[in-house]
């Protein structure tokens, strides 16, 4: 059986964003990563909510995770593209895809 512990939210949203900013991504990229690891433990997605930070640590650590990458175009039509992420961070690169889309989408 497994124990789980109950932390109020405004205090894992402050010691998740702590631990980000930590490794050297900036306030608002460890707020992106910190509110979607959040919500995916709200709606029961545990297997990406807050349990990977001990995942994300060893692939920072390993430099399997880019903290200062740039996503790149790498093939575009004026429907879609094609991203090289550079090692980000899955949710900052899915914003940034994300946000590509939509201005696609409002031409």
């Amino acid at each position: 059986m497994v124990d789980y512990i109950t932390l109020p939210y405004d205090k894992m949203i402050t010691f998740c964003e702590e631990i980000f900013t930590s490794y050297g991504f900036t306030n608002e990229q460890s707020h992106v990563i910190t509110d979607v690891l959040l919500r995916a433990d709200l709606y029961g997605i545990e297997s990406h909510g807050v349990q990977r930070l001990v995942r994300y640590d060893r692939e920072i650590g390993r430099g399997m995770v880019s903290i200062h990458a740039v996503p790149k175009v790498i093939h575009e039509t004026p429907v879609s593209a094609v991203i090289d992420a550079d090692r980000a961070m899955g949710q900052l690169s899915g914003v940034h895809g994300m946000q590509l889309a939509i201005k696609k989408a409002h031409k």
